[in-house]
């Protein structure tokens, strides 16, 4: 009956601790600059989803192989992790794990010899570059450099970036109280079975 008691106190304790998934979600200023079909009413938005929270203070980390899954769009197209190339996908944190910095550069992957690659890139103001998008060369899959048209930019990065899901902690803080209570009561329930018995 003990045993019953104990599991359900960690359950309660640390379940909650547990980490979880978390979703980053995005959403930049309006395109400034906006050639048609896009226009200054459209922005680019999304999320990237990751296992664990980011760690606290990073500095722009490469965080390309720890992504499970993400979807930007610029109001055009949508790239996803399925169908692009990560040309870039950098992150800063602050100490509490939220971004507060950024460099994404996605590009189309899929795309065939008559078809114009697509392509988002989001910055920080500290880039010195703006969040763009836009199609460019013909039949393109690479990261190297090339000219967008039709094209859109905004005039800042002053995006704004949400955590969803999962904890912002990377270690539980009630884990090693929660282990101290587990091992106390395992004591505690073989003290009294000695008792009992002798």
């Amino acid at each position: 009956m003990m045993f019953r008691q104990l599991i359900a106190v960690l359950l309660v304790v640390v379940a909650p601790n547990v980490l979880a998934a978390v979703t980053y979600s995005y959403s930049g200023p309006t395109f400034y600059n906006a050639n048609a079909p896009y226009t200054n009413a459209q922005n680019i938005t999304g999320s990237f989803t990751v296992a664990n929270p980011l760690a606290p203070n990073l500095s722009n980390a490469d965080i390309g192989a720890s992504l499970v899954a993400l979807s930007f769009s610029d109001g055009q197209a949508t790239r996803t992790l399925a169908d692009s190339v990560l040309c870039g996908f950098e992150v800063s944190t602050d100490a509490s794990g939220n971004i507060s910095g950024h460099s994404i550069w996605l590009r189309q992957s899929n795309t065939t010899a008559m078809q114009n690659q697509h392509n988002i890139e989001i910055y920080d103001p500290s880039k010195g570059l703006t969040d763009q998008a836009g199609f460019g060369a013909l039949g393109g899959t690479t990261c190297a450099p090339v000219a967008l048209d039709p094209f859109a930019n905004s005039s800042d990065g002053t995006g704004v970036w949400a955590a969803i899901g999962g904890t912002q902690r990377s270690v539980p803080l009630n884990a090693s109280w929660a282990l101290a209570l587990m091992f106390g009561l395992l004591g505690f329930t073989a003290y009294r079975r000695m008792q009992a018995q002798g």
